[in-house]
């Protein structure tokens, strides 16, 4: 009679001759492949997989304007911005002339938050038995989704039930600066974009991680790399020495393409949150599939709020 150590060595054999029951050759009596095919069997049976604790990812790229602009929080349904049209003049008089009379002007600008959702059903069943916390895993990536999508938005939102974009702001496009060649980024654009916003403006510039690599291979008429600091050590966080946020939702370097946007965008773009993310968990809605729903709600947006402090670059069509 066999011992159990050597029936398991006979099985890892046959596993090595065939891979598989199909492989066994031909000439096998019928006898011989149910033999066959239960070993196998019993090698599944017998041996385990581990199952890995981690959850690999991509990464998803945000678009980090909430860092950039001013944020506020309001409890109501929208806000009011006070914003000052025209500054007082101050003149030169002669002697015993009368003074004329100035005053600065002042104007309201109404912006309303827009509701952000995002909505998973799951089964009970995998709630309760899945190896992994599938709650925790619901809101770590609908608070993923929230961020991308409201960053998107802050860059290339249309104003019209969500926030209204920087690089689509009709202001902004109606006086940014032009590269000197169709399709074509070039050196001099980038830094003569920075002379058209008025001094006392903090500047940062705004561009894709595309645009900032093309920006890298820019050379001298000599063939020297125009950003060296990035090459002979640590790569500066800066660019023409202003410092640089990278944002993917902005568009690429393209015929007629906003490429970039330099400014100040603390005083420029104004970020309205009305309450934090809301998370509602419905379990009755589909009850008798045994679904439980997870809504994530939030009221956010974004608007320019002042033109003035941001200058875009076109890329020439």
């Amino acid at each position: 009679m066999c011992s159990p150590l050597s029936g398991l060595v006979r099985l890892m054999f046959i596993r090595q001759v065939w891979p598989s029951p199909e492989t066994a050759p031909r000439s096998f009596s019928g006898m011989a492949r149910v033999t066959i095919q239960r070993l196998f069997f019993s090698i599944r049976v017998l041996t385990t997989t581990e199952l890995d604790n981690v959850i690999t990812k991509q990464i998803i790229e945000i678009d980090p304007i909430r860092g950039l602009a001013r944020v506020r929080t309001i409890s109501s349904k929208s806000i009011s911005v006070v914003k000052r049209t025209g500054v007082p003049i101050a003149q030169f008089e002669g002697e015993a002339e009368e003074g004329v009379e100035s005053q600065a002007t002042y104007g309201l600008e109404t912006i309303t938050p827009f509701r952000l959702t995002h909505t998973t059903p799951i089964t009970k069943d995998l709630l309760q038995d899945a190896a992994f916390d599938m709650e925790g895993e619901i809101i770590a990536d609908g608070s993923e989704a929230f961020a991308f999508g409201e960053g998107n938005g802050f860059v290339l939102g249309t104003g019209f039930k969500q926030p209204q974009g920087i690089f689509v702001n009709a202001v902004l496009q109606a006086a940014a600066r032009d590269t000197a060649a169709a399709g074509v980024l070039d050196a001099d654009a980038v830094i003569l974009m920075t002379g058209d916003v008025k001094t006392g403006y903090n500047l940062s510039y705004l561009l894709n991680r595309r645009t900032l690599a093309t920006i890298r291979t820019f050379k001298s008429t000599t063939g020297q790399f125009l950003w060296q600091p990035g090459l002979s050590g640590p790569v500066a966080n800066t660019l023409n020495g202003l410092p640089y946020a990278l944002g993917n939702s902005v568009p690429d370097i393209a015929n007629g393409a906003f490429a970039m946007a330099v400014g100040d965008f603390r005083r420029g773009y104004l970020i309205v949150d009305r309450t934090g993310m809301e998370i509602v968990r419905d379990a009755l809605a589909q009850k008798k599939k045994a679904i439980v729903e997870f809504m994530l709600m939030r009221y956010t947006t974004g608007q320019v709020v002042q033109d003035e402090a941001i200058k875009l670059l076109r890329i020439a069509p």
